[in-house]
């Protein structure tokens, strides 16, 4: 069995790669609160940094579970892969509209909201699976989680 135990340095850094992200998306939502989304070009760059690292650590740590067994994981797994990709997509489309001045404050508000969703979903069931990994035995549906 893959061994993902969660160590003092592997908490740790998601801990910082969570609180880096919840900063981005706190900016992005402030500048779009002001209602100038020309303000949000500002903290577009950040926040694409650590949405970035999210989708990569994500990645990182479902690929893997792929492998393990039990379908109602690898489902899961599978699942939260496709998630990944689609707020992916999400995320590039925001950076589209927002290169282009097509999108205001409330559609930014909407869809940093909607990626807050999605983020606090992939976490919860990353943290689902791993501890699968680890007792092979699944806490809750995954999308429950």
């Amino acid at each position: 069995m893959l061994n993902t135990e969660p160590t003092p340095k592997t908490d740790l850094a998601a801990e910082s790669e969570t609180a880096r992200l919840d900063v981005a998306l706190f900016a992005m939502e402030q500048h779009a609160r002001k209602g100038d989304v020309y303000s949000c070009d500002a903290a577009w760059d950040a926040f694409t940094i650590e949405i970035d690292r999210h989708l990569s650590a994500l990645r990182r740590h479902l690929t893997p579970l792929l492998g393990v067994p039990g379908e109602q994981a690898r489902a899961a797994a599978n699942t939260s892969l496709a998630e990944a990709e689609a707020l992916g997509r999400r995320v590039g489309e925001l950076g589209l509209l927002l290169q282009v001045h097509a999108a205001g404050p409330a559609e930014v508000l909407a869809i940093v909201a909607t990626i807050r969703t999605r983020v606090r979903h992939q976490r919860a069931t990353l943290v689902n699976l791993l501890f699968t990994n680890a007792t092979g035995q699944l806490l809750t549906s995954a999308s429950a989680a």
